[in-house]
């Protein structure tokens, strides 16, 4: 006599946490409202960091020396503040350089999406 097997169907389960790390890790990405997004001095608005990085690629010298003075940061001001990345926020501080702060915060987006 034969037995026959029968064939089990597993279905994949879709965990809920993972969803949850997986929205919270793109937070690098995320685009923040007008009431506080960060504006340059010549008018330029960004809501997220993406954008934040290629304006200030793109900045004059003088943009930039505006926003990043031996007293203040405001770039990392706004990311402490707005994006609560404190640890970010500490690297921009450290720099006074255009092309660094650019690279730091393209380190920072790819970090995250990983």
């Amino acid at each position: 006599m034969a037995v026959k097997a029968k064939k089990v169907s597993k279905k994949k389960k879709i965990v809920k946490k993972k969803a949850v790390r997986k929205s919270a890790k793109k937070k690098s990405l995320q685009r923040v409202s007008s009431e506080v997004r960060f504006c340059f001095v010549d008018g330029t608005e960004c809501h997220d960091l993406l954008s934040l990085s290629e304006t200030i690629c793109h900045a004059d010298n003088d943009i930039f020396k505006h926003h990043v003075r031996d007293d203040n940061n405001d770039f990392a001001n706004w990311v402490e503040f707005v994006f609560n990345e404190a640890k970010l926020a500490r690297k921009l501080r450290k720099s006074k350089d255009k092309n660094k702060h650019v690279v730091e915060i393209l380190r920072f987006i790819i970090d995250d999406l990983k």
